[in-house]
């Protein structure tokens, strides 16, 4: 519970979009976990791809000592 918890906290924390509608769950999947570890690693997964389909920039995985798997990337544009 706490990990969809802080998984939701930071997809909607950081991320910027202009949609006036978010979906309160990500997209199911339809994947059976054999193992903790694989449920896991599903949950990751699914935050990630869940992350990217509602921001307009996009995220990208990265080990951390704090935790933080998923990292907010925000395109720079030239300046004309």
């Amino acid at each position: 519970m706490t990990g969809t918890v802080l998984k939701y906290a930071l997809v909607f924390c950081c991320s910027v979009t202009a949609a006036p509608f978010l979906p309160s769950h990500p997209p199911k999947v339809h994947e059976v976990p054999r193992h903790a570890s694989e449920a896991h690693l599903l949950a990751q997964r699914q935050a990630l791809e869940y992350a990217n389909s509602i921001s307009w920039g996009y995220f990208i995985t990265q080990d951390s000592l704090h935790g933080n798997l998923i990292l907010p990337v925000i395109p720079r544009f030239e300046q004309d």
